[in-house]
């Protein structure tokens, strides 16, 4: 639901991706974890909230290389570069 609230550049996104990513780190799940950061990194892109971008974003990138995910971290890193 995150993803379909960022996609349109709403901030209810940023409540949907909180919460699951609250879920992901009860439940020890790492992947859904990252790819939450990610969510959130590319939501505070589009809100021009720049700071907590780069901060959610590296910390997705770190996360996806420690479990060997290139294409999710490389993404991760492309949106720092915007």
């Amino acid at each position: 639901m995150g993803d379909v609230a960022a996609d349109r550049g709403d901030a209810v996104g940023l409540d949907f991706y909180q919460q699951a990513l609250g879920v992901a780190r009860e439940r020890g799940m790492r992947a859904l974890e990252a790819y939450c950061l990610l969510g959130l990194g590319r939501l505070f892109h589009r809100l021009g909230k720049r700071d907590p971008a780069r901060d959610v974003l590296t910390a997705a990138a770190t996360r996806f290389d420690t479990m060997s995910m290139p294409a999710f971290a490389a993404e991760a890193r492309k949106r720092l570069g915007d």
